[in-house]
């Protein structure tokens, strides 16, 4: 009887998916607040999440943060394990499995020069023609099916491409594009680090809400993995520890921004 027990003790622990046998390389753009470096360390909303998540299932991970489309070659070819936040597109399912939990649902903002944010107004409605438009994007970044199809279909003047939403939020308040087209959360850090509250406007409604995902290498099976990181996704939603995750990263930005406000003003 002992020996039967003990049979089926290890028969159990042996169909246990052991997590934490090795540490799953995860790749990202420095895509702030959802993924930023600070003083060397990799942090935002997203990095504390996604961390936090597979802390709970004892699974190691490194994250590596690189230009998106090196970061997208690195899961096509299996040198790293995956990739966040991620937009789902045919292309991608060819190489990577999705978890089934949306990570975060980003919304997509047109942003123009404030000097012209009337006049543009009409860009965000439905059915807009993009024909005039100079618009800027980084590089292999999607930003959903509607503005995706738009630049495929050539509907812009011009696209420029950037490694760094940054460099648009430069080049749109130098007036050297018309538009440039970011998460809302994205858009909104980067105005407020660089100085253009004044100078650059976010266009109402958001042309779409996309959800976000972690995605992983079909190079390697990560069926169980995927499986266990939506359970957790799911109880960290249900439990409130999602939406308190999401508030401290804003509560933190905002007594910085406070304080360095107070250092001016003294």
């Amino acid at each position: 009887m002992i020996k039967h027990l003990l049979f089926i003790f290890l028969l159990g622990t042996i169909s246990l998916p052991n997590f934490a046998s090795t540490t799953l390389k995860l790749v990202s753009l420095e895509y702030p607040p959802y993924i930023e470096v600070v003083d060397n360390q990799v942090t935002g909303i997203a990095v504390t999440l996604i961390e936090e998540v597979f802390q709970s299932i004892n699974q190691p991970i490194s994250i590596e943060v690189l230009p998106w489309a090196r970061a997208i070659a690195y899961v096509k070819k299996g040198r790293a394990d995956a990739i966040f936040t991620a937009f789902k597109t045919k292309e991608r399912e060819v190489f990577l499995d999705y978890n089934q939990g949306v990570l975060f649902d980003q919304k997509i903002r047109l942003v123009v020069h404030s000097d012209y944010a009337n006049s543009l107004s009409k860009v965000a409605q439905t059915s807009p023609d993009y024909s005039p438009y100079r618009l800027c994007i980084v590089n292999k970044v999607s930003y959903g099916p509607l503005i995706d199809e738009a630049i495929e279909n050539r509907e812009f003047k011009q696209v420029q491409r950037t490694m760094s939403s940054g460099s648009c939020a430069k080049m749109l308040e130098a007036k050297r594009i018309n538009i440039w087209v970011s998460n809302e959360f994205g858009a909104k850090n980067d105005i407020a680090k660089l100085g253009f509250n004044e100078s650059l406007s976010l266009l109402s409604p958001p042309i779409q809400v996309t959800p976000s995902y972690i995605a992983f290498s079909k190079k390697k099976d990560h069926t169980l993995l995927i499986k266990e990181f939506d359970r957790v996704l799911k109880q960290f939603k249900d439990n409130g520890r999602y939406q308190e995750i999401v508030d401290s990263y804003f509560l933190k930005v905002r007594t910085k921004a406070n304080s360095t406000a107070d250092l001016i003003q003294n």
